[in-house]
């Protein structure tokens, strides 16, 4: 997958986690893209990212929760 696939999957469950906070919403959206259709837990993933702070992944991707650890 590469640092290019997994920067694309957080990119992409931030924007699931600001647009929809109704973990139902999040399951169809996830459950609609073929790449995951085959995917085995959406609704656990589903539930976990209407449960998250998009807070949270903003500050993965971008790095600065790391600065927090390192400092």
């Amino acid at each position: 997958m590469g640092v290019e696939g997994v920067s694309k999957r957080f990119s992409y469950n931030l924007s699931l986690a600001k647009s929809s906070n109704s973990m139902e919403n999040i399951y169809k959206k996830l459950s609609e893209n073929t790449k995951l259709s085959k995917v085995r837990n959406l609704d656990t993933i589903a539930e976990n990212l209407s449960n998250l702070d998009y807070k949270v992944l903003e500050e993965t991707i971008d790095g600065s929760a790391f600065q927090i650890l390192i400092h």
